[in-house]
Formats: C-alpha cells, structure tokens, sequence
C-alpha cells in the first residue's frame, strides 16, 4: 500500500515533466515468472512507452530477436534500458517486494541487477527507492543509501485483521 502511495504521488507531482515513473511490483510464488531479464524488460517497456516515437534501438533489438525467435539477453535490456534513459531529465523506479525475488542467499542474478540498478541511481539517471523485508543480503546492496524501517504496530495489524 505505501507503494502505491508513492507511485500516485510521483504521477501526481512529476507526471508529464519528461519524468519517467516507473515502478515493479514483487510477487511471492511468481519468482520464476520474474528473473532480471524480465524486470529489466518491464522497467524498459514502461520507459519507453511514455515516450511519442519507439526508439530506434528498441526497433532494432527487437528485429534482432523477432526473426530467430530469441529473447534478448539481460545485457542487451541493460544497454538499451541505459541509453534510453538519457531521453529523460529524471527516472523514478519504485520496487516493491524486492525480497520476494531472491530464491537464496547465492542468487547471483537478482544480486548482480540490484548492483546494476544502484549503478544507474549513482550515475543519477534513476532514482531508485526500494521496500523489502529485513534480508541481509539487500540489505547489503543498499548499505550506502538512505533507509527507512517501517513497522505496523500490533494496534495497525489488529486493525487489518478485523
């Protein structure tokens, strides 16, 4: 719920300001529906989906892969992902759930896209704000930004479970 807070208030505030707001939402079973090269794929789509004209190297990604019935390697989301994200001034890109990605604590892909995603908040073309439950492993990732814990109270649980 406070993610989607969020995201109405980002739309509301910057929506139309060539401002990107995209956003992932997590589900719990739905690992294997939602590896990097999915959500890498996702955060592109909705880049790119604001803008009036389809950039040529997403036109020509797509030919890439269209003809041999490929999908494109996380690398080639990443690298068009990065170029197209110049087109903006700013890119808000909410996760939520991010736990709910990890299969374990030597889940070297899900590890090596938070390392990129930070990568593109720290060249300042993403700003990147993330929820998760306590796992030392993301929070390892994020060690060097800014957090924020948020608990419900048992009051607010009770209030939810009524």
């Amino acid at each position: 719920m406070i993610v989607a807070t969020v995201v109405d208030y980002l739309k509301d505030r910057f929506g139309g300001d060539n401002i990107g707001i995209v956003f992932v939402y997590y589900i719990h079973g739905r690992r294997y529906e939602q590896r990097p090269t999915d959500i890498y794929a996702s955060i592109l789509k909705q880049v790119v989906q604001a803008m009036a004209t389809l950039p040529d190297a997403v036109i020509k990604l797509y030919k890439l892969h269209s003809g041999s019935g490929t999908r494109p390697t996380v690398d080639e989301i990443f690298e068009v992902l990065n170029s197209q994200a110049l087109d903006y001034s700013r890119i808000f890109l909410v996760l939520d759930g991010l736990d709910e990605c990890f299969e374990s604590e030597m889940d070297y892909e899900n590890k090596t896209m938070i390392a990129r995603l930070l990568q593109l908040a720290t060249e300042g073309r993403f700003s990147l704000m993330a929820t998760s439950r306590p796992i030392p492993l993301i929070a390892e990732a994020f060690v060097n930004n800014p957090k924020i814990d948020i608990r419900a109270s048992n009051s607010e649980l009770e209030l939810c479970l009524e």
